[in-house]
């Protein structure tokens, strides 16, 4: 009798090498678990901050071209045709007629102001009462692909073109950005937009 018990009782329990085996695959599930979640988490990260670089372009871009489409074609300076371009323009806007006269806006310049990167937009721009407000930061140096070196790299005919250009055909005004910041793990997000509008006659 008292050995039955004794051999149910060795039998009832765990070896240790039963145990260790438990222990390992339960480690391996668990490593696998935070890696799962860790490779979600930086894909969670990584589209958060596209999305909020899109956003941001898209709201620039969008601000910029509605301040060139109201602006006379004749105030725009410097005007310079493509493959010349500008990273500023200066111009001012027709605000109607009164007495048969046509009565102009303040100028306005939009710049992209370097180090770090920021485009700004500025009403009188140089007077006393001058008025700034900074539309976007993240600003890439360059346009998209292009490097610093005197070539054309992303062959869109212009050469070294900063990261906010703009390039004139008549009254058609070609707007070029890049935004471009951190992501996880030491990543690099960009985003390019281009863009044509037609100011006022």
């Amino acid at each position: 009798m008292t050995r039955r018990l004794t051999s149910a009782r060795a039998r009832a329990g765990f070896t240790l090498l039963e145990v260790l085996i438990a222990i390992t695959i339960l480690g391996m599930i668990a490593a696998n678990v935070v890696m799962v979640t860790r490779s979600s988490s930086k894909a969670y990260e990584s589209g958060a901050s596209l999305s909020t670089l899109d956003i941001q372009l898209d709201n620039t871009m969008d601000r910029i071209a509605m301040a060139l489409m109201a602006a006379r074609k004749e105030s725009l300076t410097p005007n310079n045709p493509s493959p010349l371009w500008t990273d500023f323009l200066i111009f001012d806007q027709s605000q109607g007629f009164e007495g048969g006269m046509e009565v102009i806006g303040d100028l306005e310049r939009i710049e992209l102001v370097p180090g770090p990167e920021q485009i700004v937009w500025k009403q009188r721009p140089g007077a006393l009462d001058e008025r700034r407000v900074v539309w976007t930061n993240w600003v890439r140096e360059l346009f998209k692909d292009e490097i610093d070196n005197g070539i054309d790299d992303d062959l869109n005919g212009l050469t070294d073109e900063a990261g906010l250009s703009f390039t004139i055909d008549g009254s058609r005004v070609t707007i070029r950005l890049t935004l471009e910041r951190d992501g996880p793990e030491h990543s690099i997000l960009k985003r390019t937009q281009e863009t044509t509008v037609t100011c006022r006659n």
